[in-house]
């Protein structure tokens, strides 16, 4: 039996104008209607969403289900047993689905991610749908060594991509650089690229330093995450090659404005919030924007003050900073613009029949207001409800 959400406002997630008064419909997991209310079937499972505004389900583009958006990532994945970490797992699964998110790319921390998409695929726990790394891949000694796979040398970084896609990685992690400078040869960076691309899998770096953006850029990735100051060759580069920019906001921004009462000291905070007044980072990623690279939204799920559930501010933030001119665009950066992101465009991620319904109902018009993008009412992946319960605000 089919379901119809009828009487709500529909954003497909194309940033073309709403349906006011509108109806989506979805059988056996697939979209069947997607218009006017008054062109919808009559039939099946009818629910009354007036007043509230039907999307696509909301993918997060840069989360770490291990992570629990409470404690320092380091002390987690060093101190956490294996155990321990699938518990968060399943905590923050739900927490994604409570967020809207009914897509999570999870890039790394180690292979249990793998896991996590196996569960949710088996119907063993709810859950977004999960597109997983493996174990994120780093020089010796590099950006977050004690969480990845470290590999040195031509040789030994291919060996480390094929092991992600061997364990089934659909994305493959570089950490490409520290907070300030490059990490990985030019030449090993080449070979992950061709590796990855060899099996078919894209491939993202974790860049802020921009010498490194331009490096992996270069080299063939797919993706940037975080992103920092770019030059004008760099942005145009990206343009000309099609690479994505995935936005991590959250951490800086909640983290300045709530670690004191969480228990941060005040150097990192003080940290955070030089960060946040420092618009080189932001103004490259604004530019970058006007210059058509495509945006990607996402929080860095799992980092401390950065709960699964938390997507609101980064919706925001990308509008404060320049990056998108309106919630409508930001709701692409989370829709649209990450289906391609992920190569998913033709299967989910916007509402257009024949595609799998993926589908989430908020209270009010976050056109708006986006902080009616906290007011999640239903979820449904691949056309079945999920169960969710309300978020509380981080406070």
């Amino acid at each position: 039996m089919g379901v119809t959400l009828r009487g709500g406002r529909i954003i497909d997630g194309r940033g073309g104008a709403p349906i006011e008064s509108g109806a989506v419909s979805f059988e056996e997991g697939r979209l069947t209607y997607v218009g006017p209310m008054d062109g919808a079937p009559g039939s099946g499972d009818v629910v009354d969403v007036s007043g509230k505004t039907v999307l696509p389900g909301l993918f997060n583009s840069h989360a770490h289900l291990a992570w629990d958006g409470v404690e320092d990532i380091r002390v987690q994945s060093e101190n956490d047993s294996t155990p321990m970490a699938t518990f968060k797992m399943a905590v923050n699964l739900e927490k994604s689905l409570q967020g809207g998110v009914t897509t999570t790319r999870d890039l790394g921390v180690h292979r249990l991610n793998l896991e996590a998409k196996k569960a949710v695929e088996r119907g063993i726990l709810p859950g977004p749908r999960v597109i997983a790394s493996g174990a994120a891949v780093a020089m010796t000694g590099g950006h977050t060594w004690w969480c990845c796979r470290e590999a040195d040398g031509v040789a030994d970084v291919r060996k480390a991509v094929r092991e992600q896609i061997k364990s089934g990685a659909d994305v493959i992690k570089v950490m490409a650089s520290s907070a300030t400078e490059p990490e990985f040869s030019v030449g090993e960076l080449e070979a992950m690229a061709e590796e990855a691309h060899r099996a078919k899998v894209r491939i993202t770096a974790h860049a802020f330093a921009g010498p490194a953006i331009h490096r992996v850029v270069e080299a063939g990735f797919d993706s940037v995450e975080h992103g920092g100051p770019m030059d004008d060759l760099t942005i145009q580069l990206m343009v000309d090659k099609g690479t994505f920019l995935v936005t991590t906001f959250s951490p800086v921004t909640l983290q300045a404005l709530y670690g004191l009462e969480h228990g941060m000291s005040e150097a990192h905070v003080a940290r955070r919030n030089r960060e946040m007044r420092d618009e080189r980072r932001y103004a490259s990623i604004a530019k970058a924007a006007r210059a058509g690279v495509r945006i990607c939204m996402g929080t860095d799920a799992g980092s401390p003050l950065v709960p699964h559930n938390e997507i609101t501010t980064e919706l925001k933030m990308l509008i404060e900073y320049g990056v998108c001119q309106t919630p409508m665009e930001t709701i692409v950066c989370a829709t649209y613009h990450a289906a391609q992101l992920c190569g998913v465009e033709d299967q989910w991620g916007t509402l257009v029949a024949g595609l799998q319904a993926d589908v989430i109902v908020v209270d009010g018009n976050p056109l708006e207001d986006l902080d009616c993008m906290r007011q999640v009412q239903r979820v449904y992946v691949h056309g079945d409800e999920q169960p969710i319960r309300r978020q509380g605000a981080l406070s």
